[in-house]
């Protein structure tokens, strides 16, 4: 898969989870500079680090 085509699909939230945008289903503020991510076939929110959710929020708006 070429780079382009993976930065727009997938996003690294924390050091080790990677979120397809096709299975975010919704985010919610979490705590002090953070989210909580619920994804389609999950019980439990991935949650964003600090120094990723701002660019979290931009990869959504794209």
């Amino acid at each position: 898969m070429d780079g382009a085509r993976s930065s727009a699909l997938f996003f690294r939230v924390n050091r080790s989870e990677i979120v397809n945008i096709h299975y975010v289903v919704s985010f919610e503020s979490y705590a002090k500079e953070t989210l909580a991510v619920n994804l389609q076939h999950m019980s439990e929110p991935l949650i964003t680090s600090k120094t990723r959710t701002s660019g979290f929020r931009k990869w959504l708006a794209t």
